[in-house]
C-alpha cells in the first residue's frame, strides 16, 4: 500500500495540491455573497417560538444559571437540544434580538462544514487508494478535485438555504458540524493505524466518545454518527487493521457507540412506553400514514437534490397529500419498492463501486429518525442538510471520470461545474425571497398555493402592513386582503384551519368589525374535537391577548364559549391547556372579573404544576384580590423551586408590592396592576 502524505493540520491538505486548494478558498467566498443579502432577513416559524418568545434565550448578563436554563429551554425531546440553545443564548447576548447575527453565525457553520466535507472527501478517497480499490481519484491530485467539487455543490446547493437562513436549524448545522468531524476523525484515525502510524486509535475514540455526544446535544440525530462510522468501517476499510488487538479495538468501539444509543432509547422507551404514539395527539395524521407517507417523501428530497427548482422548493411542504394506502395514492407502492430497489442496488455495488454505496446508504442512514416511526411533520427539506452529502458522494466521483471515448479527458467535471453554476443561481433566487417576511411569504403562494401555512403566513404579514399604513383605503383593502387569505388557509387543512380562523376574529374585532356567526360557529366545532396543534394555542393565547389589553376594538361574545370549546377537547395536551388557561386568566381579570381570572389561573397551575411562570401569575392575582397569605405562599413556592433564579426579577417586584403596597380594592384597580405587572402564559 501507497503511503499517504495527509498530515498537515488541521485540514490534512498533502503537498502538490495547490489548484484545488486554491478553489476552495474563492469558493467559501461565493458561498459568503450569494447567502450575504439574506442575512437581514426576518426570524420565522419555529424562530419565534424558540427565539424571540424564548425569555430564556434572551441572556443580557452571562451567568451559569442563566445559561442553564437556556441551554435547557427547548420545548421537545428528551435532551433539550442543549448546545444548539446555548448557541442562541451567547447569539443574543452578543447581537441582541437582531436576526442577523444569528443567521451570520449560521453562515459561518456551514462554511466550516464545507472545510470538514472538503477534508473528509479527501480521506475517504484515501481510504480506497490506501486499500487499493479501483476507484475515480485514485491520484491524490483529483481526488483533491473530486473532493472540490462535492462540496461546492454542497455549499451553494439551493435545499441548504433553509439549514442557514432558517435560524432555528442552527441545530441541524451543529449536529452536522460535530458528524462530519467525527466522520472525518475516525477516517484519518483508520488511515494511520493502516500505514502503521501512531495517533489513529486516539483519534477513533475521540470520534465515538467526544464527537457522538456533541452531535446528539445539539441534535438528536447526532446519534446516528455511529451509524456513518459503520458505513464509514465496512464500505471502505472492511473491518481491516494489522493484528487482531488493533481489529478488537475497532470491534469494541463499534460496540460502544452503536450499542450504548441504542440502550439509552430502549431504556428511555421502556420507561416511557406511550412517548412515541402521544406525539401523534397533536398531528392531522396516524402512525400509519406517516410510515406510508414517508417513503414519498424520501423520493421528493431525491427529486429536490437532483432537480431543485426554485419553485418545487420551499419551507413548508404542508399541500403533500398524504398516504392512507399502499394504492392510495397510487404513487404510494411504487415509491415504496423503489426504495428497496436503491437499497438493494447500493448493497451491490459495495464491492465494485464502494463510495456509490456509501453514499447511498449514508442517504438513508441520516433519515432513519426523521423519516421513520417518530411523530415529527411529515416534510422538511433541512433534514436532508447532511445526509444529502451522500448523493454527491455517489454520484460526482463517477461523473468526475465519465469519458465520451476513451482517452478524451473527462467531460462529466465539465457538467459537475455546470451543476455548481446552476446551483449557485437557484441558491441566488432562494436566498433574495428570504431578504424580508413579505417577499418570502408572497413566493410560499405563489409557488405552493395549496399550503395552508403559506396562506395563514401571508395572512399575518399582510395585517402588519395593514397596523402601520396610516391610509384609510389601503388599510381597508389591506384587511380584506388578509382577511382572504386566513380563510383561505382555514379551507384548505382542518387540522390548521382553527388558528386561521381566530385569526379572522382577531383582525375582524381590532378593524372594529362585528363577530362573523359562521366563522366562531365552524371555529367551535373545530376546536372541541380532533388533534389540537400548539398552533392552536398560541393563535389563541394572541387573540386573549388583544382582547384583554383592549387592542381589539369590537367585542367577541363567543371567546368564553371558545375557550369552553378547547378546553373540553381530551386531546388538549397539559402544557398546552396550561398556557391557554394563563391567557384566558389575563383575558378575564381585564375584561371579566377577577373570582374567574383566580379559577382559570388555579386551573392553569393544576394543568401543568412544573410551570413556575402559572404559579407566578396565580400568586400575583391573589395579591390583587386582597389574599396577601395565598400571595406570599404562591410566591415562596417560586423560589423554593426556581433553581437557576430565572424567575428572581419578578419575585423581587411581586414581593416589593406584597411588602408596601397592601391588597389592591376593586376590580378595576386590580385590572390596572394586573396589566401592569405583566402576567404572563
Amino acid at each position: 500500500m501507497q503511503p499517504l502524505t495527509i498530515i498537515q493540520l488541521p485540514l490534512f491538505i498533502p503537498r502538490g495540491t495547490s489548484g484545488p486548494t486554491l478553489f476552495l478558498p474563492l469558493c467559501l467566498a461565493v458561498t459568503v455573497l450569494l447567502y450575504w443579502p439574506g442575512l437581514a432577513g426576518p426570524f420565522t416559524f419555529d424562530d419565534d417560538v424558540n427565539i424571540t418568545q424564548n425569555i430564556a434565550i434572551q441572556q443580557e448578563h452571562l451567568t451559569a444559571g442563566g445559561l442553564l436554563s437556556a441551554a435547557l429551554s427547548y420545548g421537545a425531546w428528551p435532551l433539550k437540544r442543549p448546545l444548539s440553545m446555548l448557541s442562541l443564548a451567547l447569539n443574543w447576548y452578543a447581537s441582541g434580538a437582531h436576526p442577523f447575527g444569528f443567521k451570520f453565525t449560521n453562515l459561518v457553520i456551514h462554511l466550516l462544514n464545507g472545510l470538514l466535507l472538503y477534508t473528509l472527501t479527501v480521506l475517504l478517497l484515501g481510504a480506497l487508494r490506501a486499500a487499493s480499490r479501483s476507484i475515480p481519484g485514485r491520484d491524490p491530485k483529483q481526488a483533491h478535485w473530486v473532493a472540490l467539487l462535492v462540496t461546492a455543490v454542497w455549499l451553494l446547493h439551493p435545499i441548504n438555504v433553509t439549514g442557514v437562513l432558517y435560524v432555528v436549524q442552527r441545530m441541524a448545522a451543529l449536529s452536522a458540524l460535530f458528524c462530519l468531524a467525527g466522520m472525518l476523525l475516525y477516517t484519518w484515525g483508520r488511515l494511520r493505524i493502516v500505514q502503521g502510524r501512531p495517533g489513529g486509535l486516539m483519534a477513533i475514540l475521540a470520534a465515538c466518545v467526544v464527537a457522538t455526544p456533541l452531535a446528539f446535544l445539539s441534535k438528536e440525530t447526532g446519534v446516528l454518527l455511529p451509524a456513518y462510522l459503520f458505513l464509514i468501517e465496512w464500505l471502505l476499510f472492511g473491518f481491516g487493521a494489522d493484528g487482531p488487538r488493533t481489529r478488537r479495538w475497532v470491534a469494541a468501539g463499534f460496540g460502544l457507540t452503536l450499542g450504548l444509543p441504542a440502550l439509552w432509547a430502549l431504556a428511555f422507551l421502556w420507561t416511557h412506553p406511550t412517548w412515541i404514539t402521544d406525539g401523534y395527539q397533536i398531528r392531522p395524521f396516524t402512525l400509519e400514514q406517516r410510515l406510508l407517507t414517508e417513503p414519498r417523501v424520501l423520493w421528493l428530497y431525491l427529486r429536490l437534490l437532483l432537480l431543485p427548482r426554485p419553485s418545487a422548493l420551499s419551507l413548508f411542504h404542508d399541500d403533500l397529500p398524504l398516504s392512507d394506502g399502499l394504492l392510495a395514492p397510487w404513487t404510494t407502492l411504487p415509491a415504496l419498492l423503489g426504495l428497496a430497489a436503491l437499497l438493494l442496488g447500493a448493497l451491490a455495488l459495495r464491492r465494485r463501486w464502494p463510495l456509490a454505496a456509501f453514499g447511498m446508504l449514508f442517504f438513508f442512514a441520516g433519515h432513519l429518525l426523521e423519516s421513520s416511526v417518530f411523530p415529527l411533520e411529515i416534510a422538511h427539506e433541512h433534514r436532508n442538510y447532511l445526509p444529502g452529502i451522500g448523493i454527491w458522494w455517489a454520484l460526482i466521483p463517477a461523473l468526475a471520470a465519465w469519458r465520451l471515448q476513451p482517452g478524451r479527458q473527462p467531460v462529466g467535471g465539465i457538467l459537475v461545474m455546470i451543476l455548481v453554476l446552476l446551483f449557485g443561481a437557484g441558491t441566488t433566487l432562494r436566498v433574495t425571497a428570504w431578504r424580508d417576511a413579505y417577499s418570502l411569504a408572497l413566493t410560499g403562494v405563489t409557488d405552493h398555493p395549496g399550503s395552508a401555512r403559506w396562506q395563514h403566513q401571508m395572512g399575518q404579514i399582510l395585517w402588519v402592513i395593514h397596523e402601520a399604513s396610516k391610509d384609510p383605503q389601503q388599510r381597508l383593502q389591506l384587511y380584506r386582503q388578509a382577511r382572504e387569505r386566513f380563510l383561505r388557509a382555514a379551507s384548505l387543512d382542518r387540522f390548521y384551519a382553527p388558528g386561521s380562523l381566530l385569526g379572522v376574529l382577531q383582525i375582524d374585532s381590532t378593524a372594529g368589525v362585528a363577530s362573523d356567526a359562521k366563522v366562531a360557529a365552524r371555529l367551535s366545532q373545530l376546536l372541541a374535537a380532533g388533534p389540537v396543534a400548539p398552533f392552536t394555542v398560541t393563535c389563541f393565547v394572541t387573540l386573549l391577548e388583544c382582547r384583554s389589553n383592549a387592542i381589539c376594538g369590537a367585542p367577541i361574545p363567543e371567546v368564553e364559549h371558545l375557550i369552553n370549546a378547547l378546553l373540553g377537547n381530551p386531546r388538549l395536551l397539559s402544557k398546552d391547556r396550561g398556557k391557554l388557561l394563563a391567557g384566558a386568566a389575563q383575558y378575564a381579570a381585564n375584561r371579566v372579573g377577577l373570582q374567574q381570572a383566580i379559577g382559570y389561573a388555579t386551573a392553569a397551575v393544576a394543568a401543568a404544576p412544573t410551570e413556575l411562570q402559572h404559579h407566578l401569575n396565580l400568586a400575583a392575582l391573589q395579591f390583587y384580590a386582597g389574599r396577601a397569605d395565598l400571595a406570599t405562599a404562591g410566591l415562596e413556592y417560586v423560589r423554593r423551586h426556581d433553581a437557576r433564579q430565572f424567575y428572581a426579577a419578578k419575585c423581587e417586584h411581586l414581593a416589593a408590592q406584597l411588602a408596601g403596597a397592601g391588597s389592591a380594592t376593586g376590580e378595576a384597580a386590580s385590572a390596572a396592576r394586573l396589566s401592569g405587572q405583566g402576567v404572563s402564559h
